[in-house]
């Protein structure tokens, strides 16, 4: 048995981590941009060049291991054996991981967006362009992913088509298979449901199968109840004559009275 590319520690948390680790990355660039004296576009600057380095960084390391968690989900999902919360989580962070993206190469081109206040930025904003930024992203991230596509933060870039024409796509996917999982949850909790029912007694057998006190036979029933009574007796009186009038036999024949028991 080979050991996995990916440790269930990681997949089973992928979300929090995705969060935790653009945040601190959303952090780190905050603090260098306050400590940059000029502005964050300027290429010859060397924060400049910090930044974007460690952008890459960061949205590497993020990229493979969302490669792999992708590759683990398809994987499951061929053997019917992902879960619900393993398939939200990727989903969530692909979109976090694509926001990522987008704030790098708008730190690196901030002139290939339309709808990002580059304006601001380029003014001398530097303390919060990274959570501004970000928060655009996400937001024009969360809106290509679901093909809502409001138009209002768009590219203008042939690569950035590129990348955002593939979150498109895995857009799709993710929606068609959460359907789908949807839908195969509904379905089987309404056989499960059905098949409860069917195995589960009805009324009728349960009053056919249920002993009722007053139909139980008593012992004193099941034995002879005297001299006075001229012999044994199963029941009232008139049940004997009733059964003995339809049987159609007098009163010197024999009786049988079956009683259930």
């Amino acid at each position: 048995r080979h050991k996995p590319r990916l440790s269930s520690s990681i997949t089973g948390r992928l979300l929090p981590l995705t969060i935790l680790w653009q945040v601190l990355n959303v952090g780190l660039l905050t603090i260098i941009d306050m400590e940059t004296p000029v502005s964050v576009f300027n290429r010859d600057n060397t924060f400049f060049k910090l930044g974007i380095a460690l952008m890459v960084s960061c949205q590497a390391i993020h990229l493979v291991i969302m490669v792999a968690s992708t590759i683990k989900l398809a994987k499951q999902l061929l053997h019917h054996t992902a879960t619900s919360s393993f398939l939200l989580q990727a989903y969530f962070s692909t979109i976090i991981l694509y926001a990522g993206i987008y704030t790098l190469l708008h730190r690196y081109q901030p002139d290939s967006w339309r709808g990002t206040d580059s304006e601001g930025v380029l003014g001398g904003k530097n303390d919060s362009y990274v959570v501004r930024s970000f928060v655009i992203f996400v937001y024009y991230s969360i809106a290509t992913m679901t093909s809502t596509g409001y138009g209002d933060v768009h590219p203008e870039s042939w690569y950035l088509f590129l990348i955002t024409s593939s979150e498109m796509l895995i857009g799709v996917l993710y929606a068609a298979t959460i359907f789908s999982r949807g839908m195969e949850l509904l379905i089987n909790r309404r056989m499960d449901r059905q098949r409860t029912r069917f195995f589960q007694p009805s009324n009728f057998l349960r009053k056919l199968f249920r002993r009722s006190p007053s139909t139980s036979p008593t012992p004193s029933a099941m034995h002879d109840v005297g001299d006075d009574a001229g012999g044994a007796r199963v029941g009232t009186d008139a049940n004997v004559q009733e059964a003995r009038g339809q049987s159609g036999h007098g009163d010197d024949d024999t009786l049988l009275v079956v009683v259930p028991t």
